[in-house]
C-alpha cells in the first residue's frame, strides 16, 4: 500500500523518499481499525530502517513514523482446570437474585461454552 502511494504521488525512487511522503500516507489510514493501523506503522518503520541500512536512504526515517499507543490486554487463559472452575462456582452466593444470576451465567460459560456477547443477547 505504501508503495502504491508513492507510485501516486509520482515519486520514482526511494532514495526520494521525505516525511512528507510519510505523513501523506499515514493520513491515508487515519480511518482504518487501531491494531491495523499499529501493524501498518510497524511494517513501515522496518521497511525504513531497511531502507536505510541497506544505503537505500541516506537518512533513517523510521524514527519519523509515529507509534500507536496499544494498551495491552493480556490473553485470558484458554482452559481451566476442574476444580478451579468448582471453587468459581461454590464461590457465588445464591442466597440473593443477584448471586443466582451470576451463577446461571457461570454456568453457561462453564458447561455450554457461550460467549458473552450470546449471554449479553439473551432476553
Amino acid at each position: 500500500m505504501f508503495i502504491d502511494y508513492l507510485d501516486d504521488c509520482g515519486t520514482t525512487s526511494l532514495s526520494l523518499l521525505t516525511t512528507q511522503h510519510l505523513s501523506g500516507y499515514i493520513r491515508t489510514i487515519a480511518g482504518y481499525h487501531k491494531k491495523s493501523i499499529s501493524a501498518i506503522l510497524t511494517t513501515l518503520r522496518s521497511f525504513l530502517r531497511f531502507l536505510y541500512l541497506n544505503c537505500y536512504h541516506e537518512k533513517d526515517l523510521s524514527s519519523d513514523v509515529p507509534k500507536l499507543k496499544q494498551p495491552h490486554f493480556p490473553k485470558i487463559q484458554s482452559a481451566w482446570k476442574p476444580e478451579d472452575v468448582k471453587r468459581v462456582l461454590e464461590s457465588v452466593d445464591r442466597g440473593n437474585p443477584n448471586g443466582k444470576r451470576d451463577y446461571a451465567i457461570l454456568l453457561m460459560v462453564a458447561r455450554l461454552g457461550m460467549r458473552v456477547q450470546d449471554i449479553k443477547e439473551i432476553r
